[in-house]
């Protein structure tokens, strides 16, 4: 009975804090795209300063929500791991390219290092590994005050007609983590030293967070480090690899066929329909509001529309229940419907998909992303 209440509240605080974080990234998506917004526009000196602060501590907060949305998924066993085709090369040299500003900022060197025989299609989860590599490889660069940050990738030896075990290492030249504490850097809210948070900052999520995503995919992590001299974390996954006919999907780019024309935006929150209107309308599309699921139905009723950008949750009709009913009329069932999410576990990427989505992009959205990756269909 006492394990039973235990995990009964386990389960609550793991919901609410995936509702929490959900009724919060919401009003973040506001914060920065309006933020992003007025960025764009002709400021002096201060104001672009002042504006740049407000930036960071913004991202800095959404950092925080998304590790504690994940831990919250993770610990709820909602965190869902996907089987697709994938570039893995191209992927790994986009982690790297990632960090590359961050690096030159501080002076640091971000460099890349994939063996000849590793491959470029494989199957398994492409947005887990470019989370794990992207926490590996930012932590490495935040704890490095000179030198380098490497990403080795080998391909280890196994059975030919097998899985295909890829060895991933990140090696830094920074600060190093303390013999006795190499055991506990991965259990949540832990530190190598209770004063790196308040010199580098972070929640002591990120490696936990890491260590879960290998883990669910029946791979191993390890670290070795000497303070003063830098650290190595490897990251051992397997892969089965794909023939070169099969389609590439990648979490970061799906589809790129641009789409032009008059966009329905489905959303009930009114700055978050100001700010998608102006991210579109500045870059040539008209646009047409629907607050809520029933709302557009009626609207695609009345006229068509080159694509649809949907919100999940939403009051009378929300976006899945009104994707399914959109997908079962002959008329609409090519039409393009990217969900927009502010990442709850009612809107990941499985649910979206199933319910007829084509991808989603997530909140927030950053308004030069959205307008780069616009008439895509994209996976965040």
């Amino acid at each position: 009975m006492a394990m039973q209440k235990a995990l009964a509240a386990s389960q609550a605080k793991s919901e609410f804090l995936a509702n929490i974080s959900h009724e919060l990234r919401t009003p973040m998506n506001g914060i920065l795209g309006m933020l992003n917004m007025v960025m764009v526009t002709k400021l002096d000196a201060e104001q672009k300063d002042q504006l740049d602060t407000a930036q960071r501590c913004a991202y800095s907060l959404l950092a925080v929500l998304n590790d504690v949305l994940d831990i919250s998924k993770i610990e709820a066993g909602r965190m869902a791991i996907e089987s697709i085709p994938f570039d893995l090369r191209t992927l790994l040299e986009d982690c790297v390219k990632t960090l590359l500003p961050v690096g030159a900022a501080k002076h640091v060197s971000v460099f890349a290092d994939i063996a000849h025989d590793v491959p470029r299609r494989v199957i398994g989860d492409s947005l887990r590994l470019r989370q794990i590599l992207t926490n590996l490889l930012s932590n490495a660069v935040k704890f490095t005050e000179k030198g380098s940050v490497t990403l080795r990738v080998i391909r280890l030896s196994g059975p030919p007609d097998g899985p295909v075990s890829i060895e991933l290492s990140v090696t830094d030249t920074g600060i190093g983590i303390p013999e006795d504490k190499l055991d506990v850097i991965f259990e949540k809210f832990t530190q190598a030293d209770s004063s790196i948070s308040r010199r580098f900052g972070g929640t002591g999520l990120g490696l936990a967070i890491t260590r879960s995503l290998v883990e669910m995919q029946q791979g191993t992590i390890g670290v070795q480090s000497r303070i003063g001299s830098g650290s190595t974390f490897t990251v051992v996954l397997a892969y089965t690899l794909v023939d070169e006919h099969a389609p590439v999907h990648d979490a970061a780019n799906i589809g790129n066929k641009a789409v032009t024309g008059r966009i329905l935006i489905v959303e009930d929150n009114e700055v978050n329909q100001k700010l998608v209107s102006a991210v579109l309308q500045k870059n040539g599309h008209t646009v047409a509001i629907a607050n809520n699921g029933l709302e557009a139905l009626e609207a695609l009723r009345r006229e068509d529309f080159r694509m649809i950008l949907m919100d999940i949750q939403m009051p009378v009709l929300d976006g899945l229940e009104a994707t399914r009913v959109i997908r079962t009329k002959p008329r609409w069932e090519t039409i393009p419907i990217v969900a927009m999410t502010a990442g709850a576990m009612e809107g990941d990427q499985r649910s979206c998909l199933a319910a007829g989505m084509n991808g989603y992009i997530s909140k927030p959205i950053h308004a030069a992303h959205f307008i780069e990756r616009r008439g895509k269909i994209h996976a965040a």
